[in-house]
């Protein structure tokens, strides 16, 4: 008898346990959450809005080697762009640094381009592209560690 009341008893703290550290994990998420925010809106600093035009988005998703030699001209001989260049990266956002550089690169290239790319310029083929030395990643590299800095 008596070990039978023990016995709820013990389930009862158990399941008591049990709810109480599953609330405690939601609660310190949620805290996680909070505190990314509030270092994300607090270690920014203020850069001011840029306009996208549509004649700007109109050269993404690049489709071609040629495309991208031609943005690359546009991040080397004018500032303008490269500010929407920058603007145009960190509006696209994501729930981590790896989430928002998969979106970046989906916002910048076709898939079927990518398939022309190599980030190294290993396993060469005729009419790819080295992508990892091109003005382009630079920029996205320096959004991102940015944005590594701010989280961390």
């Amino acid at each position: 008898f008596y070990e039978d009341k023990l016995d709820k008893i013990n389930n009862t703290i158990l399941q008591g346990q049990t709810a109480t550290n599953l609330m405690l994990n939601r609660i310190l998420a949620k805290i996680e959450v909070i505190e990314a925010n509030y270092l994300k809106n607090t270690s920014q600093t203020v850069v001011p809005t840029v306009y996208i035009d549509k004649h700007f988005l109109s050269y993404f998703p690049l489709k071609n080697a040629d495309e991208l030699f031609s943005i690359e001209n546009l991040i080397n001989n004018e500032t303008k762009f490269v500010l929407k260049l920058e603007s145009f990266i960190k509006s696209i956002g994501g729930t981590c640094v790896a989430n928002h550089v998969k979106r970046v690169m989906s916002k910048l290239f076709t898939d079927e381009y990518c398939v022309h790319i190599s980030w190294t310029g290993r396993g060469w083929v005729k009419d790819m592209t080295k992508l990892k030395e091109t003005e382009l990643i630079k920029i996205v590299k320096s959004n991102n560690k940015l944005k590594m800095y701010n989280h961390n």
